[in-house]
């Protein structure tokens, strides 16, 4: 009986979790290390001082709920960015600024080309300038994902190679700076206020179900005498 329960109470905070995530916002936590440069930033430019090996790192929030903007038989892109934040070295950014702001999501779909999953958003530098961020992963196997639904947690980063798992800033052709993405996880803030919002409500659903002892329960609201 006990392990019943237990097993029970797994699966409600389970289901909390899911539901709780797709009804909110939440928050993806990345960091990156920079292993490339372009040659011609000026020394004027507040993005002189970078250097390889500089940390890249932020938080991103999206809309769980929100509707895919564009997609194809084998990739979908979601506009559901709500805001980014973090530190390129000691340069502060936020966002995002008006533009591409979403993550797509890409399936082989058994067409035996490979999945991939990027967030996209425009992020305002140092107070001076605007540019488009990239974070993105590339699954060669074809195993990432199943199918073009927005995830509710991040992919497993640990099993691409690096040249997989890479960050840009700028543009494609000529990125200020880009590198290798080594940690993209659930922000720990929202893990635990989920978590106490599961067990809140596993609580309250265990209670329902435990009579009073006086001998009267509740329907709806009104005391019933047995």
């Amino acid at each position: 009986m006990e392990r019943t329960s237990i097993l029970t109470g797994l699966v409600l905070s389970l289901a909390c979790f899911h539901f709780d995530a797709q009804a909110g916002p939440v928050t993806f936590y990345y960091e990156g290390v920079v292993t490339e440069l372009a040659p011609d930033i000026s020394p004027s430019s507040p993005f002189s001082t970078l250097e390889i090996g500089d940390l890249f790192s932020g938080n991103v929030m999206f809309d769980s709920g929100a509707e895919p903007s564009g997609e194809d038989p084998f990739a979908i892109f979601f506009d559901s960015i709500i805001s980014a934040s973090g530190t390129l070295d000691q340069i502060e950014f936020s966002g995002p600024v008006p533009g591409v702001n979403g993550i797509l999501i890409g399936d082989d779909a058994g067409n035996g080309l490979f999945d991939q999953y990027s967030i996209n958003f425009i992020g305002h530098y140092g107070n001076t300038i605007s540019l488009p961020t990239v974070l993105q992963l590339v699954d060669p196997s074809a195993t990432m994902f199943t199918d073009l639904g927005l995830p509710l947690t991040p992919p497993d980063i640990s099993i691409l190679s690096p040249e997989n798992r890479t960050f840009r800033i700028g543009d494609l052709e000529a990125p200020l700076a880009s590198g290798l993405l080594i940690r993209l996880v659930p922000e720990p803030a929202t893990l635990f206020l989920l978590s106490i919002g599961c067990l809140v409500l596993v609580r309250r659903r265990g209670a329902a179900r435990t009579p009073d002892k006086s001998g009267f329960h509740s329907v709806r609201g009104s005391p019933t005498y047995h």
